[in-house]
């Protein structure tokens, strides 16, 4: 049985554009379409229909490093819990 798939084509997908189809993403015995795709910042990867339906990916990596530089220097409360038992991350 063929398994017909979902032209993802010139679709947005967070930041990324869908550019086109590559080589099939072939993992143990499974098969998933892989797309070529651009970011808004200019650089372009590789992801796995799956994972732009799901909306799992939504950059090349960009975003994250963003959000992990936002919020680097953030510190957390602790949270005592019966028995005194702290939790969180330590004020520094």
């Amino acid at each position: 049985m063929v398994k017909v798939r979902k032209d993802l084509t010139n679709q947005r997908f967070g930041r990324l554009t869908v550019m086109y189809q590559t080589e099939d993403y072939i993992c143990r015995s499974s098969k998933s379409a892989q797309w070529h795709c651009i970011c808004d910042c200019g650089n372009e990867c590789n992801v796995r229909g799956n994972k732009l339906l799901s909306k799992q990916a939504k950059s090349c990596g960009c975003l994250r490093k963003e959000y992990l530089e936002k919020y680097k220097n953030k510190t957390f409360k602790k949270i005592k819990i019966n028995g005194g038992q702290n939790y969180g991350k330590k004020d520094r």
